[in-house]
């Protein structure tokens, strides 16, 4: 899922360094080379010609069926916009019915494991934060628990095990927590150093019942956290000069890797790999900015991300493959992008929402394996 940073936060506190006990990899696996990406556009419709199109969240269930959350908006102010959802039948997109509340919800995260388990969380900063689920024809209420939750990103492991990533609101205030459905109910703890050390959260990752991971910052360095299936524990990542903040999480083949920025003047990204020894810390591309994204498609970890500010487009900086030692720039979705968000569809292929310098919208497009 797309990370969204919590608005209105106070980045407060020093990083303190805990002990950690989580299952390590065995290390970096080196993959195959891989063929040259083959990119296919498939534009969301726009409700009106004088709107543009931001798309958050995709989130597919196979090569025949997606979702997408985003917004319309006009550049002018003369056209109305807002937050809206689309659905994937193979062949195009189409609008679907945004749940109830959501239409000034802001944007939406969503999470789920088939086309009729579709949770939708708004990313808004009113009193309330219901999330929403879809069943295949209607949106209900996500259920009790979540009304003083504010979340950013959420992932589904099961119907019965969802997990999302937030703030705990229930004094007013922001205090980094994670939300967890059980089945039947919504609870929510806070996450360690969350009321001492300034912590926000970006992104979550179930890989098992016993095995999430959480990340983002504290005190302007990355910030991690595991739950082992009985507590939550802070994990030690390395310092990064000038500070950063960690916005992805990815795991696959048995490896865990967060992905996030570097807070100097050039925005570098880069990416932590769990290894059997600690953390190994990479950077995708030279010449590329800001982490956008870190997914895998099929057994290839794969990044998106944003050129520098003037640097003009794409090319092969935007996309990046990981290798097993290095990383390796893939061409662009679409001519004249600037930035990508990549998701992995099951099976393989990626769907990849790219800023066009051409328009100032988002677009989508979609490689096969």
């Amino acid at each position: 899922m797309r990370p969204f940073p919590s608005s209105g936060r106070r980045l407060a506190g020093a990083l303190t360094a805990l002990a950690l006990s989580v299952p390590l990899t065995a290390g970096l696996a080196t993959m195959p080379a891989a063929a040259s990406t083959v990119w296919t556009p498939y534009d969301p419709p726009l409700s009106g010609s004088a709107l543009q199109r931001a798309v958050g969240d995709v989130l597919p269930f196979g090569p025949s069926d997606a979702f997408a959350a985003g917004a319309e908006y006009s550049p002018w102010g003369d056209a109305p916009g807002g937050p809206r959802l689309w659905r994937w039948n193979g062949t195009a997109w189409s609008g679907l019915a945004l749940p109830s509340g959501a239409e000034t919800g802001g944007e939406l995260a969503l999470a789920g494991t088939a086309p009729d388990d579709v949770w939708a969380f708004s990313r808004h900063a009113t009193d309330r934060h219901p999330g929403h689920h879809w069943d295949g024809r209607a949106w209900t209420t996500g259920g009790p628990g979540l009304e003083d939750f504010q979340p950013v990103d959420a992932h589904a492991l099961t119907r019965t095990d969802v997990w999302a990533v937030g703030d705990d609101r229930t004094d007013g205030g922001f205090h980094a927590a994670v939300a967890h459905y059980d089945g039947s109910a919504w609870s929510v703890v806070r996450v360690p150093g969350a009321d001492t050390l300034g912590v926000t959260l970006h992104a979550v990752r179930a890989v098992a019942a016993g095995d999430v991971w959480v990340a983002g910052t504290a005190g302007g360095q990355p910030y991690a956290a595991h739950w082992d299936g009985r507590t939550w524990t802070r994990i030690a990542t390395p310092a990064v000069p000038g500070g950063a903040s960690l916005t992805a999480v990815a795991a696959g083949n048995g490896a865990v890797s967060l992905g996030g920025t570097s807070a100097t003047t050039s925005n570098r990204a880069f990416v932590l790999h769990r290894t059997a020894t600690g953390w190994t810390t990479t950077h995708p591309l030279a010449s590329a900015g800001r982490l956008r994204s870190l997914t895998y498609s099929g057994d290839r970890l794969v990044a998106g991300l944003a050129r520098p500010a003037g640097t003009g487009d794409c090319g092969t900086a935007c996309v990046a493959e990981w290798t097993g030692t290095a990383w390796t720039g893939r061409a662009a979705p679409l001519a004249r992008s600037e930035a990508v968000e990549l998701t992995g569809i099951p099976g393989g292929g990626l769907w990849a929402a790219t800023t066009s310098s051409l328009d100032r919208s988002e677009h989508l497009a979609r490689s096969t394996p």
